[in-house]
């Protein structure tokens, strides 16, 4: 195999090859970066939120998976944060363009589903507010 051949028939040099890996892991990582903002920023405001439910259901429990982030709030930031860090080393570093792109594909999926989690977690007891607000 020379320097330009490849197996779907379009000549590319290694050079070529590597240059656009690169860029692709470097729009890869900003993504990463933009998604893991967004659920930073969102396990950040965990005390807000956990201080308005304290107010408006006194004496009420909050639903189990509100309770979990309010008390997992310290590590759930670090694990948000960390992923990221460890994955675009990795997918730098990591020779394999494959196993680097399966890398950042499972920790987007990842940080979505912690996303979600957060979101439908903390939004749960507002849920109760609002139907105890129209009961008559």
């Amino acid at each position: 195999m020379t320097d330009r051949d490849t197996d779907v028939g379009v000549p590319v040099s290694r050079t070529e090859f590597h240059g656009a890996v690169k860029g692709v892991k470097v729009m890869a990582t900003c993504v990463l970066g933009v998604i893991t903002y967004y659920t930073a920023r969102t396990v950040l405001v965990v005390p807000k939120f956990e201080d308005v439910y304290r107010d408006l259901l006194p004496g009420r429990p909050l639903p189990g998976m509100t309770e979990f982030v309010v008390s997992a709030k310290t590590p759930l930031f670090c694990f948000v944060v960390l992923i990221p860090v460890v994955v675009a080393i990795y997918g730098f570093r990591s020779r394999v363009p494959e196993r680097a792109f399966a890398v950042f594909g499972a920790s987007f999926v990842a940080l979505v589903v912690i996303n979600h989690y957060l979101v439908s977690a903390l939004l749960g007891p507002m849920q109760m507010i609002i139907s105890g607000l129209s009961a008559p």
